[in-house]
């Protein structure tokens, strides 16, 4: 008999003390209304929600009990990321923290890792965080280590930098959504891909958490080069003739205006994860990259492949591949500000769809080397 999930949801807006709205209680709402044999892989599944905790010491006891369930587990966790003062670890602000009481009132990240230390390594043990960084420090140390937030669970979300203009969780909102409309529950690696691509986050002020990779036996040959695009590429869009007759003029905003009429027409009409919306996400992805917009045309890539894979378009499909392969390509030519998040993000995508050989390695060597 198969044993039965346990969802823990935990989410904590930050105190006035520290100046930063982030409503993620509001948001979580939503996720925790989620059907639980969506939120993970067992037919059934115990769902325990704390919103605006108090106390560390309740949120290590339900920590405990949720290692101990003998099913896939699925650990959410939304708030404020900083590092306390004194040792400079981790912690998940909670309601009354502040900087200077962190170190006592907050949830320590290590007790998140001590805790699920315990589960065996055949059992789905998935960590997803929504956070928003509470100071300039705890936003640099993923400069220092992309990687410091991980442990023995598969991790998935994001940290938003403390100078974000957003201050909102949208990566929870798109989340809420994509199970919101499944019937099941999805792999969590083309979960978190298609939410990467459709949470429409800034990538200059946006961490992507992605789970590690699985060690590879034998190292994939070197990537092929990737030819400068000619005019029908990137590829796998068509243009209406008004478009490509008001960019070959040189008109590039009369352009971006009537593409941006025409996705608001699919929007209306078939909603934000259909494929007619993702065509004139592409379109909008290639008009960025001829204007030399190499970051926005990644993010478009990224995002219309995701609006491919939540529709149900198998990850084998050209129309996908060529979404991602663009903006691998287009990432090549991105700028070193956007370069770490952006391939945070195309690396999740390319767990999913591996493209030429190569390719994934390609963004691993890559992004090892942007963080040296």
């Amino acid at each position: 008999m198969e044993q039965p999930g346990h969802v823990l949801i935990v989410a904590a807006d930050p105190s006035p003390a520290w100046r930063r709205r982030w409503p993620v209680v509001e948001a979580t709402a939503g996720l925790a209304a989620v059907s639980p044999a969506v939120l993970t892989t067992a037919p059934t599944a115990h769902v325990v929600q704390v919103a605006a905790p108090t106390d560390p010491h309740v949120l290590l006891a339900h920590l405990r009990t949720a290692a101990m369930a003998p099913g896939p587990l699925l650990v959410y966790l939304g708030g404020l990321l900083a590092l306390d003062d004194r040792q400079g670890r981790p912690h998940m602000a909670i309601s009354h923290s502040t900087s200077r009481t962190l170190r006592y009132s907050g949830l320590p990240w290590d007790w998140l890792r001590a805790e699920l230390a315990v589960r065996p390594p055949d059992v789905e043990t998935v960590v997803v965080a929504d956070l928003v960084a509470g100071t300039p420090a705890a936003w640099a140390a993923f400069d220092v280590d992309p990687d410091f937030l991980t442990g023995p669970y598969a991790l998935y979300g994001t940290v938003q930098a403390p100078t974000a203009s957003r201050a909102a969780p949208a990566y929870t909102h798109a989340l809420t959504a994509a199970l919101r409309a499944a019937q099941h529950a999805p792999p969590h690696a083309e979960l978190h891909a298609y939410v990467t691509a459709t949470a429409d986050l800034p990538p200059a002020t946006t961490h992507w958490l992605t789970a590690p990779a699985a060690v590879p036996g034998e190292p994939p040959p070197a990537p092929e080069p990737e030819a400068e695009p000619d005019e029908q590429e990137p590829g796998a869009v068509d243009y209406s003739q008004a478009v490509a007759e008001a960019w070959a003029d040189g008109r590039h905003t009369e352009a971006y205006a009537i593409v941006a009429a025409l996705e608001a027409e699919a929007l209306r009409e078939h909603g934000p994860s259909s494929p007619q919306a993702a065509h004139w996400t592409g379109i909008r992805a290639d008009l960025a990259y001829r204007a030399g917009r190499y970051a926005d045309a990644c993010h478009l890539w990224l995002q219309r492949a995701g609006t491919l894979l939540g529709a149900g378009v198998p990850h084998t499909d050209p129309a996908v591949r060529t979404a991602v392969d663009n903006a691998h390509h287009c990432w090549h030519h991105v700028e070193p500000a956007y370069r770490t998040r952006l391939g945070s993000a195309l690396l999740s995508v390319r767990r999913i769809v591996p493209g030429p050989p190569g390719a994934q390695q390609d963004v691993q060597q890559r992004l090892i080397l942007t963080t040296t």
